[in-house]
Parts: structure tokens; C-alpha cells; sequence
């Protein structure tokens, strides 16, 4: 996840001191055009969460996380249980496009941040 550090400054020994880091994280890469799946993979990663992990103690299958979190399943149950683990709400985390439910691609983000504000990639970089 290096990758994310870098884009976003992060020092290894040191975190985002905000409110919600997550929430940060997500506006940034939006506002950088970032995927919703791509979003998703980015922040599972920063905070180190694993869906095996998630599964075994949740009783959700590992495969239903999984195809949630990629957008080929819509599993309410598992949206959950992803989104309160990173301290999001569901709509910010799975939110819907156009098309296919669950199926997002780069480019296909709002225009606005949830709290109405323009997407904007100052501070991000």
C-alpha cells in the first residue's frame, strides 16, 4: 500500500489526524477519479483489514465479501459489516452509479463530495 502513502503523504509511523482518516482517504481518492472498487481495494489495504478475517467472525462467506466488495454482488449483510469496519456509512462506501448495480468503473463518480461540497483534489496530493 505503499502506493496510497505516497499519493496521500503518509509517514509509516504516523496516521491522518482527522476525525474519520477513512472518510479522507475516500474523498481524496474520488476526487483523484478513483473507482468505486478501486476506492474500496485502497482502503481495505490502509487499515489492514482482511475479508478472512472479516468472514470468520461474522459468519459471512469469504466469496460473498469478496463479490460485494468488487461490485459483482450486492449483499446487504456483507455492505455492512465491510462499511462499519472502516467507520463508513454504506452509501459512502458502495455507492450507486448508473448501469449495473454494483458494477462501477473509473470516471463514473459524482460530482460532489456526500456533504454537498465539490469534488476538489486540494489537500489530497
Amino acid at each position: 500500500m505503499g502506493w496510497l502513502r505516497k499519493l496521500l503523504n503518509i509517514k509509516p509511523d504516523k496516521t491522518i489526524q482527522v476525525e474519520n482518516k477513512n472518510r479522507v482517504i475516500l474523498e481524496c481518492l474520488q476526487a483523484l477519479r478513483y473507482g468505486p472498487v478501486e476506492i474500496r481495494k485502497a482502503i481495505l489495504e490502509a487499515n489492514r483489514v482482511k475479508v478472512k478475517d472479516l468472514a470468520a467472525t461474522n459468519g459471512i462467506s469469504v466469496m460473498s465479501i469478496y463479490n460485494t466488495i468488487t461490485g459483482r454482488r450486492r449483499s446487504p449483510k456483507a455492505m455492512e459489516l465491510v462499511a462499519s469496519a472502516l467507520d463508513l456509512s454504506v452509501e459512502e462506501f458502495f455507492p450507486l452509479t448508473k448501469g449495473a448495480p454494483g458494477l462501477h468503473t473509473r470516471g463514473s463518480q459524482p460530482s460532489t463530495l456526500t456533504d454537498g461540497r465539490p469534488l476538489s483534489v486540494s489537500g489530497c496530493v
